[in-house]
């Protein structure tokens, strides 16, 4: 995650140094810290981040789900299906999403018999580590 960000960061300053007039400059090191970027730079920054959280929020989300709703059952599902709405940002806490879905699926109630259909929706919040992780780290089941 930091690697990328990193990468990001210099590909922004590229950009804005691509954008400007080309006139020869003594050599320095480049820069492409936060501290260097323009407002619209430090924007599209904010964009790609918000995109690639929300990507991993989905990401740990469906795990964890499909990981439950094997684990809780006793008998054996099919058909698992988890559809998910998409991750929204929790008021307050930086880099967590809350994300919404529902899990459907099929298990037979009792050995032998023909499979039930069933529906349950859960909600998750995701939130990126200290190392960059994102974790699920609160998981209902309505």
């Amino acid at each position: 995650m930091r690697t990328l960000l990193v990468a990001l960061l210099a590909f922004a300053a590229l950009s804005a140094r691509a954008s400007q007039p080309e006139t020869p400059q003594p050599a320095t090191p480049a820069k492409g810290t936060p501290a260097d970027l323009s407002p619209a730079q430090k924007a599209a920054m904010d964009q790609v981040l918000d995109a690639l959280l929300r990507a991993q929020a989905r990401r740990t989300t469906a795990e964890k789900a499909g990981a439950f709703f094997r684990s809780e059952s006793p008998l054996p599902l099919s058909e698992l299906k988890i559809v998910m709405e998409e991750p929204t940002p929790v008021p307050g806490t930086p880099h967590a999403y809350r994300t919404r879905g529902k899990a459907s699926f099929l298990r037979a109630e009792a050995d032998g018999a023909s499979p039930v259909a069933h529906t349950r929706t859960f909600e998750s919040i995701s939130e990126l580590d200290a190392n960059g992780q994102t974790h699920v780290t609160a998981f209902t089941v309505e």
